[in-house]
C-alpha cells in the first residue's frame, strides 16, 4: 500500500511540474501564434497525456501499433508525439506556431515536425494513427478540416479526437467507459 502511495505522489507531481512547463511554453509562443493565425485559432493547448497513452493502449490491444505511423495534428511541444514513441510507432507532427515547432524539435529531435499549416498538409493518407484537437475558432473551417482529414486517409487508420464526436457509417468507434466516441477507425471509403 505503502508504494502505491508513494507512485501516486510522484505522479501527481509529475504532473505538477508538466502543466508548469506548459503554461510556460504557452505564454512564451502566445503573441507568436495570434500573429501568425490571425486569431483563427486558439492557442497552444496542451492534451492530457494520459488520455493518449490510455487511447494508444487501447488501439494496441486491438492491433498492435509497432512500427505504424502516428500523426499529430497540431502537435504543440510535441509531448504527444513522445507518448507514441513510448509504444515504438514512428511518429510525426504538424505544428504551425514557429516557437512551439522549434521546442518540439529540441525536445524529441528523433520526432519529424512538420512546421506547416495543418489545413496545406496533404499527406493524412501516409498514416495508421492519427491524433487531433483541431482548435479553429471558425467551425466551418474545423468541419472542413475534419472532413478533409476523414476524406484522405485509408481504410483501417484509426482517428483520436479530443472530445466525442459523431462521425459518418465509414467509421467505428471504440466506446469504453474512458473514450466516449474519441477513438475511431475507418471501415470503409
Amino acid at each position: 500500500m505503502k508504494v502505491l502511495q508513494v507512485k501516486y505522489k510522484i505522479m501527481n507531481t509529475e504532473k505538477y511540474i508538466l502543466k508548469k512547463i506548459n503554461r510556460y511554453f504557452e505564454s512564451i509562443s502566445k503573441d507568436r501564434h495570434i500573429e501568425i493565425s490571425r486569431d483563427n485559432s486558439y492557442e497552444y493547448i496542451p492534451t492530457e497525456l494520459d488520455f493518449i497513452y490510455n487511447a494508444l493502449m487501447l488501439i494496441d490491444k486491438k492491433n498492435s501499433v509497432k512500427n505504424k505511423k502516428f500523426l499529430d495534428v497540431g502537435s504543440g511541444v510535441g509531448n504527444v508525439c513522445g507518448i507514441a514513441e513510448m509504444y515504438e510507432l514512428i511518429a510525426e507532427g504538424i505544428e504551425f506556431n514557429p516557437v512551439l515547432f522549434e521546442i518540439a524539435k529540441g525536445i524529441y529531435p528523433e520526432v519529424r515536425f512538420h512546421n506547416i499549416d495543418i489545413k496545406d498538409f496533404n499527406d493524412y493518407n501516409d498514416y495508421d494513427i492519427i491524433f487531433y484537437c483541431v482548435p479553429l475558432k471558425d467551425e466551418e473551417l474545423q468541419k472542413s478540416l475534419k472532413e478533409k482529414i476523414e476524406n484522405q486517409i485509408n481504410v483501417g487508420t484509426y482517428i483520436i479526437t479530443r472530445g466525442p464526436e459523431i462521425k459518418d457509417n465509414r467509421f467505428i468507434s471504440f466506446n469504453n467507459d474512458s473514450f466516449n466516441n474519441q477513438i475511431w477507425l475507418k471501415i470503409k471509403q
